[in-house]
Order: structure tokens, then sequence, then C-alpha cells
């Protein structure tokens, strides 16, 4: 059963107060804030630390990244409906914004649910508690849409694709539901997001990530809160939670998990040698075995758990030949 292992709080908060996107690049993570300059902001999945700024539209809702194309899908917080594609460098850095498409599927003028979908190259949309999820292709074109999950007494905000999985967030609910993504009705497993004496927890847009707990072989699903300031100063923060999902059954920026031993070095892998046999220099999980050193956690940085995974270990990448 998925559980929290990890809590980010984001060095800067949102100037509006209110952010609804999360996505994950591969080694960064970035957030997006509604009605705000600047509305996109790149941070350090460890540290919290805010390494980039970006003012792509005065307000973005949801954002998933797309690995392929190496650029964030990103939601509406207006009545315009338009879903822009931010173009990333090789170094993560933003290099302009395009509108995509404009949607047309009713609701709330939020977008607070989008996932990127690189198996048939298409995008989930769900705007905020919607009942209805919405699939089109990537030039915005109509593909099919069905109801969220029956599960939930709340509508869908967050949305993710995990393989063959589609991950349903419930905001206002603490609930994650994970249904097939084909036959929708056809339910995996559910977690909860309730944080302890945090009950007013709004978990809004979300993200996989095979890469920021590989080591300790973990994939996660991040969470992100809709409020800055949710609960007083104690909940102050622009923060997202990391809920530790089934390895190997998403991969980041729309794609499949990542297959240790298949002599690729794939995203979330530092080294694949061909087989999966510890104690030669790539383990069991595709991650180098030597030279590992762990992280400074700082007051903005991430918490982990104590029920969780106990330290998080990172391994400097090197080039193999």
């Amino acid at each position: 059963m998925p559980s929290g292992i990890g809590v980010v709080n984001f060095a800067t908060k949102c100037p509006s107060g209110i952010g609804v996107g999360i996505a994950f690049d591969g080694q960064n993570l970035w957030y997006s804030c509604i009605n705000s300059a600047p509305d996109l902001y790149r941070a350090n999945p460890s540290t919290g630390a805010v390494t980039a700024t970006y003012n792509i539209a005065g307000g973005l809702g949801a954002l998933s990244y797309d690995a392929g194309r190496n650029a964030i899908w990103a939601g509406y917080d207006d009545t315009t409906g338009t879903i822009r594609l931010i173009q990333l460098d090789n170094n993560k850095n933003v290099t302009g914004s395009s509108t995509a498409f404009n949607a047309s599927i009713g609701g709330i003028d939020l977008l607070d649910g989008i996932a990127y979908d690189a198996q048939d190259d298409s995008v989930y949309l769900s705007s905020d508690v919607s009942p209805t999820i919405y699939q089109v292709t990537s030039t915005g074109s109509p593909i099919r849409n069905f109801p969220r999950a029956p599960e939930s007494v709340c509508g869908n905000s967050g949305v993710a694709i995990g393989g063959q999985l589609l991950y349903e967030g419930f905001n206002g609910c603490n609930q994650v539901i994970v249904v097939n993504k084909t036959n929708t009705t056809s339910f995996a497993f559910n977690f909860s997001t309730v944080q302890g004496n945090d009950p007013g927890f709004r978990d809004e847009d979300l993200e996989c990530d095979v890469a920021t707990f590989a080591k300790q072989g973990k994939h996660v699903m991040w969470s992100v809160e809709a409020y800055d300031t949710n609960l007083g100063a104690q909940y102050g923060n622009r923060r997202a939670l990391a809920f530790e999902i089934p390895f190997g059954t998403c991969g980041s920026g729309g794609q499949a998990a990542p297959v240790c031993g298949n002599s690729q070095v794939e995203l979330g892998e530092q080294c694949d040698d061909g087989n999966t046999d510890s104690g030669d220099g790539c383990s069991s999980i595709c991650q180098e075995e030597e030279g590992g050193q762990i992280p400074e956690f700082t007051g903005v940085g991430v918490g982990l758990a104590a029920a969780g995974a106990g330290a998080l270990l990172f391994i400097a990448r090197r080039k193999r030949n």
C-alpha cells in the first residue's frame, strides 16, 4: 500500500498564495502559481531551493513533464482554456512557450489536472473538482471522456499516468484512486493523503518521480498542496508530498517505467549492466553501488516521515563509456 515518505518545502511561496501544478523533469521539481507573476518555479527536490523563476502567462494551472519533447505541458487558470507547451533546453532552462491548443472541457476555470502519456502522445485533462476526465491528442483533438473514479464522493483534480495506470487525485477528500487507464472502471488501488494533524491538506496536481528516491528502491508520486498558508504559519510553506507507489509502475515524463537489466540507462537509473545482480558495481535496481553520500536536508528541504525509508542516498552520476 502506498505511503508518504517525504515532503519538500519550497523556499519561495506563490505570490497569490495558491498553486496547483507540479512536474518532475528527471532532475528538478517544477511548481506553478495561479494569478501570479512569476507563475513557474524550478526547484531542487531535495532542498526545496528555487533555482529559477519564470513568468509565462501571469498564472498557470497543472503541469506535466514530457520527456520526449523536453517540455512542460501547462494548464490554465482563466477562461481561455489555453494549454501551453513550455520548452526546456538541455540544462532544464525555459527557452520559450507556445499555445499547444485550447481545451473545451467546461467546468471550473482552473485546470488542476494534466498528464502526458508518451505511449500514445495524448494528454489527460481535469478541471478543478471535475466529475469528468478528458483524453485528447497532443494537438487537442478529443479522444474520449469518462467519469472520475466512483470510489470517491469528491470531484477529480490531479491526474497522472503511470504506465498502464491512471492516478486520480481528489482534492478535499485526501485520497488518490488508481485505475486501469484503458478500462477506467477497473480499480487498481488507492491511498490516503491525510497528513496527521494537518487535515486541511488539499492535494492537487500529481507527478511521477522515478529518480529522487531511486537509490532506496522507491518510486514515488508527488502531490502538491493548494495553499501556501493552510492552517497558519506552521504549515505556511509551498510544499509537495512524495507518496511511495509500487516500484516499476510509472515512468517520469509520461514514459514507461525504466526496466533494470536491459542494458539501457533510462531515466531513474544510474547504470544498467544488463543484469539485476548486486555486488558488481551496479545494483539490482540499477543504482551505482559506490561513492554514495547522504544529502543535508534543510528547514526548507525534504523531511522524511518517521516511518519512512530512512536516509536518502544520492550517488554522483558519471558518464559510462
